[in-house]
């Protein structure tokens, strides 16, 4: 086994420890939550490995796809997402199918069939996308350009993703701010990127962009966690070039980007103590007023 197949399969073992245990009682829910939540939580898993397969398809770097595939695992709104009842969870594993499988599969009519099944998957798994729903009832052009403009500001990114449900991880962005620097750089990183495959992300991350910010239902609706990978994926580039700092760089700048590491460590560590310890305790007190199935 080389060492590209044991990171792969270390991130595997990460993910799970990360979304199967106490998934029937972590968040509080009902009696039968775990046999409910599980297909959500496996196909968080799966979105994972198929993502990190996926980076190492195209850009043929193995550090990017590991470190891409580490950012998307341990993202808040990620593990959020596999563990209660997520029909965009599901989604977001057919169109991640939809994507890789034209690039393991060459002759045309392979990628025809998976192309066309896995759509069928996404409007099977994804009833509730707003665009099946027949709910038209669209806001005004103000609206829509407000909901672009949050969609990519630093607040809901980084500090209040009120698409949260049972408002218990509101207080909590997409990511933790303790990444944006690994953002910022990721944004410079990818314009190097071969400008065919840039354009083919950056297509995609559009189309979900405006589908998201125009939906009746903004912000609740939650079309936006397609859109992970994605962020992942910057986030992975500026990963990976702190990485080759502290292997390159002079040694003060290695001490500082050693440093800030630990403080990604520490953010993350107060995420996980409040996942664990005070989020079920918000979602056990609205419990109280409403009976929510999640």
């Amino acid at each position: 086994m080389n060492k590209w197949h044991s990171y792969f399969f270390g991130l595997i073992l990460l993910s799970i420890i990360l979304r199967l245990p106490y998934l029937g009682i972590l968040p509080p829910g009902k009696v039968d939550s775990f046999s409910e939540r599980l297909p959500y939580s496996v196909a968080g898993i799966l979105t994972v490995g198929i993502f990190t397969l996926l980076i190492k398809k195209i850009t043929h770097d193995n550090k990017l796809a590991i470190f891409s595939g580490l950012m998307l695992a341990i993202m808040p709104w990620h593990i959020e997402q596999s563990r209660v009842i997520s029909e965009p969870m599901l989604g977001l594993l057919a169109i991640l199918l939809l994507v890789i499988l034209p690039q393991y599969f060459k002759q045309f009519w392979v990628s025809f069939f998976g192309i066309l099944i896995s759509g069928t998957i996404f409007y099977w798994v994804y009833p509730h996308f707003w665009i099946f729903t027949g709910n038209w009832g669209l806001p005004t052009i103000r609206e829509c350009l407000n909901n672009l403009y949050k969609l990519i500001f630093i607040e809901f990114l980084f500090y209040k993703n009120d698409s949260f449900w049972l408002g218990g991880l509101r207080t909590y962005g997409t990511m933790l701010p303790s990444v944006l620097f690994l953002f910022l750089i990721g944004l410079y990183k990818i314009s190097f990127i071969n400008y065919k495959k840039l354009l083919k992300w950056t297509s995609i991350f559009m189309i979900i962009w405006v589908i998201s910010a125009i939906s009746p239902f903004f912000p609740e609706s939650r079309e936006y966690f397609l859109v992970t990978p994605f962020l992942a994926l910057i986030l992975g580039l500026g990963l990976k070039e702190i990485f080759l700092g502290l292997t390159k760089a002079k040694i003060l700048i290695k001490i500082i980007l050693f440093v800030y590491l630990l403080f990604i460590i520490y953010d993350y560590t107060l995420f996980f103590h409040f996942y664990i310890n005070h989020y079920p305790q918000r979602i056990n007190s609205e419990l109280k007023y409403e009976e929510i199935k999640f």
